[in-house]
């Protein structure tokens, strides 16, 4: 994995280094991951099994989309049995889960590749980026601040409201951005780039600001796997 350090200077509002478009997932397959017991209540007092984390998306062409609930797949959780089966012993266990997941989703339609993952802050970080992008598959999603290969600057950032840092490390892209508090994002799809966005404020009227377009992808395609 590269060291902090290897994270280049922070961008002003983009940064370079996305893929060719041919290269890109299409819309359509882009599965969310999420952790929950609630769709799995009856199936949980059944099994014994404490939580499950699953896939979520509509089956489009042969995958998941994101833009409902549909449940491709998941993994009941049942303690260290669990953790011997999964993928990557190598790895950290909450990327062992997002990758179980992915090869589950891979060996369901044979040769597909250009997958988009939306995860939460409890599974995203820079190593499962690089292993997800190795399968030709994309990531996008909140990330803890202190994860072990973020930069100093983005564990600890300074930003007044509005303002945004990002950096970016080969195919991996992390940014920081200041509203009502930070909020910090990963993503080997978007770029930093920011758009207008109406909102609505306290006594009814509306304000425009500028946002990062990745939190914009990231509450519209994860909203669907939001189990």
């Amino acid at each position: 994995m590269a060291a902090p350090e290897a994270f280049g200077r922070p961008g002003a509002r983009r940064t370079a280094g996305q893929l060719p478009r041919d290269q890109k997932p299409k819309r359509g397959s882009w599965p969310a991951v999420c952790s929950s017991t609630r769709p799995f209540e009856s199936l949980r007092r059944a099994g014994g099994f404490r939580k499950a984390w699953c896939t979520g998306g509509q089956p489009a062409a042969g995958a998941p989309d994101s833009k409902c609930g549909y449940i491709h797949s998941f993994v009941p959780y049942y303690g260290g049995i669990t953790s011997e089966t999964l993928v990557r012993p190598d790895l950290p266990f909450t990327s062992r889960i997002v990758l179980e997941l992915h090869e589950r989703l891979k060996n369901s339609v044979p040769g597909s590749q250009g997958y988009h993952f939306f995860t939460d802050r409890y599974y995203t970080s820079v190593t499962l980026a690089k292993e997800l992008f190795k399968e030709k598959t994309h990531l996008t999603g909140t990330i803890m601040p202190n994860r072990k290969d973020n930069p100093p600057v983005i564990k600890h950032p300074k930003l007044m409201k509005g303002e945004i840092v990002a950096f970016r490390d080969e195919n991996v892209m992390l940014l920081a951005w200041k509203d009502k508090r930070i909020v910090t994002m990963l993503s080997t799809w978007d770029t930093s780039e920011t758009e207008s966005v109406e909102r609505r404020v306290r006594g009814g009227g509306k304000e425009i600001v500028l946002k990062p377009k990745v939190m914009t992808n990231y509450t519209k395609f994860m909203g669907g796997g939001g189990c």
